[in-house]
């Protein structure tokens, strides 16, 4: 059975009944007889099991792993130094280099 919290509207006392979703909670305050109002309140959620989310996380990350290793398979096959891969693979650009182009939202100055 759920619980709900109702309040006094005189006094403003707070308390928490269980009754069932169609039973009729207390209609006077036992504190100053005052009437009481069915107060809004979070939903109480309690989840049972052995950590379904953790399990899901750990799944997909054990796909993507295995994804990347295959990708990385897949795309040095028939060379063994590296000679099939595209040049400056896996290196960042050099900032200092003639080439270098700034990045997304930035603004160079020229030099005068």
């Amino acid at each position: 059975m759920p619980f709900y919290d109702y309040v006094c509207t005189k006094c403003g006392l707070r308390i928490e009944v269980m009754h069932s979703v169609h039973g009729n909670g207390p209609s006077a305050c036992s504190a100053c007889g005052g009437p009481m109002k069915k107060a809004v309140s979070a939903a109480a959620v309690h989840f049972k099991g052995k950590g379904w989310a953790r399990q899901d996380r750990a799944i997909t990350t054990q796909v993507a792993k295995e994804r990347a290793a295959k990708a990385a398979t897949s795309s040095g096959e028939g060379t063994s130094s590296g000679e099939g891969t595209s040049p400056g693979a896996g290196t960042a650009p050099s900032a200092t280099g003639t080439d270098a182009t700034p990045a997304a939202g930035t603004t160079t100055k020229d030099a005068d």
